[in-house]
């Protein structure tokens, strides 16, 4: 009898992008408490990377946006406990010494290890895309190519491989997800293995990412835009404005996405512990 290879682990796009959208309409009030430090934070290392002129410079502009990489992993691995667990903060206690005692053992593990996990992955992402900057065209590159010339082969090569693995590695951005939620760093890529799912997870961050670039894009374009075509420096108070919305889109952007990635995930690793009870 010939035999059927097993099914990819697979999870619907859309659902789980709507899901994030509809999660963070109902609990709007409550995110916006959760992320009120975490925006103050980010804005106020953004704006020392913007006046230090480090915006190119990755690893320097990582190491001034680590206080709120640990900020913004708090907020995130709260989402994730509520998509899970259901839980918010603050924790409430419940009256009963030894139940509050192990539920916040419990959560406090998964908000600490799950952040941690958070920042090295940001830390490891600034390094690499350090990295990947050494393979942009250099201004004589670009000046060639605007000319008709063709650049080197292995320049293409190496940027169309480094695409490639970018889309291969793109599950290994939401570890923390597992880890906030209480699995097991192996259950996470036991249960998110595969081309498919990272190709997934990258169509859901997509659609949880756009809606917010369009009209953030269209807004900020508004404010600097007349500076430009004058030639004029951009006031402080402008780059102000613009750095907030930025911070407070991509709060709500990392909000959202969080949501949708772990309610991929959560059909994921059932699907894996249905066929693996003991895992």
């Amino acid at each position: 009898m010939k035999q059927t290879a097993p099914a990819l682990p697979t999870f619907d796009i859309v659902d789980a992008a709507s899901f994030g959208y509809q999660l963070a309409w109902a609990e709007r009030q409550y995110l916006v408490r959760l992320a009120t430090v975490p925006v103050l934070v980010s804005i106020v290392c953004q704006l020392i990377v913007t006046l230090l002129g480090w915006e190119t410079n990755y690893l320097r502009q990582a190491l001034v946006m680590l206080p709120s990489y640990f900020a913004e992993g708090w907020m995130v691995c709260h989402m994730v406990r509520l998509v899970f667990l259901g839980q918010r903060w603050p924790f409430i206690p419940s009256g009963d010494p030894v139940r509050d005692e192990t539920a916040l053992d419990d959560r406090a593990y998964g908000i600490f290890a799950g952040t941690l996990v958070y920042v090295l992955i940001k830390m490891i992402a600034s390094a690499l895309l350090a990295f990947s900057s050494m393979f942009q065209m250099s201004d004589e590159m670009e000046t060639l190519v605007e000319s008709g010339g063709n650049p080197p082969a292995a320049l293409l090569v190496m940027q169309i491989v480094i695409v490639i693995v970018g889309i291969w590695a793109f599950r290994f951005l939401w570890v923390h997800i597992g880890v906030a939620a209480g699995y097991r760093i192996r259950t996470y890529f036991r249960a998110v293995h595969g081309l498919g799912v990272s190709v997934q997870m990258l169509g859901v961050s997509l659609l949880c990412f756009f809606p917010f670039f369009v009209v953030l894009l269209f807004i900020t374009m508004g404010l600097v835009s007349g500076y430009h075509q004058q030639n004029v420096p951009v006031p402080f108070s402008t780059k102000f404005m613009v750095i907030a919305l930025q911070v407070c889109g991509g709060a709500a952007i990392t909000l959202i996405n969080t949501a949708a990635i772990a309610q991929g995930f959560g059909k994921l690793v059932d699907i894996y512990l249905r066929k693996n009870p003991s895992a």
